[in-house]
């Protein structure tokens, strides 16, 4: 799975440390979601559409947590 957020990190040359609370803390919860993923993979399991859309949902914030960053846009600090 492609993360959008990581895409934007290379592209802005950012690490982690440099974000924001709020993109540590998606980025927290992504890591922690694909981690049960690879668990239940390794287990011949399948990973349910609602664990999929929860990290792409949080993807989608960090990615957008992290443009309002670098573009000084960010008016919910």
């Amino acid at each position: 799975m492609e993360l959008q957020y990581v895409k934007a990190m290379e592209q802005y040359g950012l690490k982690e440390s440099q974000l924001s609370d709020d993109a540590k803390v998606g980025i927290s919860t992504i890591k922690q979601s694909l981690k049960g993923v690879k668990l239940n993979e390794s287990r011949g399991q399948k990973v349910s559409p609602k664990v999929i859309q929860k990290i792409k949902a949080n993807d989608k914030w960090v990615y957008y947590e992290i443009l309002d960053m670098v573009n000084e846009t960010d008016e919910n600090e």
